[in-house]
């Protein structure tokens, strides 16, 4: 190639300069078109999912309609909970109470005192052994009683964590950022296992999907450049990095998969567009 485009121009040369000026602008054309090659490609979103719930119930509320941008751990949508509301403040008010902690820990107190007195009359043989006996024996009970009443205070806490957690999976939040492409599902209608209530696209980054020969397959590499250019309004020229090359061959086309990642930090370029790509081998 390099031979032949140098003596097109060693000929343009003898000729007059409108030729000369004209044979060079189609060698440079030729030397582009030598450096890229173009194929055609999609611009699909980097993920789709189906937002539903982790517990099935009665819509409440849908904060968001088709279309909207969201970010992650945005409120989407709850779930009716007036049962589950009133549960978690009845194990909050539980894992509160400390009435029983105070009551045995003054139990133990005092039982601690009569011991005490008991110890020194004891010396002077003013009491029996089998008195002292019995206050050790109340204050060891006591301390039990303490101990079990904390346990008690520790398990309601648990159980509070617990029934927030319950609370908390009837509303929903999403996953990432994105943008919301169907609502399915409104206030009043019953979600279950097998519905979703929004659909939900990542639109950065964006993902271009190409089908490449099988004779390119040793000149693509991961992490290589590549220039793509969205169909019309959107146009332009777009800079790409290739992210997986498949290892398996499309015998019916003779063809292998290439995915590039496109930035599109602003969510400025729309998914769903047929675009061009070109890449630049050596």
């Amino acid at each position: 190639m390099a031979i032949r485009l140098c003596n097109q121009y060693q000929r343009a040369r003898s000729g007059s300069p409108t030729w000369l000026l004209l044979t060079l602008g189609l060698l440079l054309s030729q030397a582009a078109s030598s450096a890229e090659e173009y194929f055609d490609c999609v611009v699909d979103p980097a993920r789709i999912i189906k937002l539903s719930s982790p517990v099935i119930g009665l819509l409440a509320e849908v904060s968001v309609s088709r279309g909207d941008k969201v970010s992650r751990d945005q409120v989407i949508a709850r779930l009716d909970s007036a049962v589950e509301v009133r549960n978690t403040a009845l194990k909050r008010a539980q894992a509160r109470a400390t009435a029983a902690i105070e009551v045995r820990k003054e139990r133990l107190a005092l039982s601690r005192k009569s011991l005490e007195r008991a110890s020194r009359l004891a010396n002077d043989a003013a009491l029996t052994r089998q008195r002292i006996d019995e206050l050790e024996s109340e204050v060891r009970v006591n301390e039990r009683e303490l101990a079990m009443a904390r346990f008690q205070r520790q398990l309601a806490k648990l159980e509070l964590d617990r029934t927030e957690a319950i609370l908390e999976q009837r509303t929903i939040r999403s996953p990432m950022d994105g943008v919301i492409i169907e609502r399915v599902l409104s206030p009043g209608e019953f979600v279950d296992n097998d519905s979703h209530i929004v659909r939900l696209a990542r639109l950065d980054p964006l993902f271009v999907e190409t089908f490449l020969p099988v004779e390119l397959y040793n000149k693509v590499r991961k992490g290589m450049t590549a220039i793509i250019e969205p169909e019309a309004p959107v146009g332009g020229r777009h800079e790409a990095i290739v992210t997986t090359i498949d290892r398996v061959f499309d015998s019916a086309s003779g063809t292998f998969g290439v995915r590039l990642e496109l930035p599109n930090n602003d969510e400025r370029l729309p998914a769903g567009l047929r675009c061009r790509v070109a890449f630049a081998f050596e």
